[in-house]
């Protein structure tokens, strides 16, 4: 069984997925999957730089 998109008729849906959509689909997964290299990595490589440079003062004041 068959279920159109009612905005674009020529677009068939699945009744299972209509019924029961997947939680974590393909594209979502690869986005996931590469894009936290681009989150994380810039956030950890900025707190360990404002420790390095806490600890330069530091040693500089002494």
């Amino acid at each position: 069984m068959v279920t159109f998109d009612p905005l674009d008729p020529s677009r068939v849906l699945t009744s299972r997925w209509v019924a029961d959509p997947p939680l974590v689909t393909t594209p979502m997964l690869v986005v996931s999957v590469c894009g936290f290299p681009f989150v994380v990595l810039p956030w950890f490589v900025m707190v360990r730089r404002r420790r390095l440079l806490r600890a330069r003062a530091r040693i500089m004041a002494e």
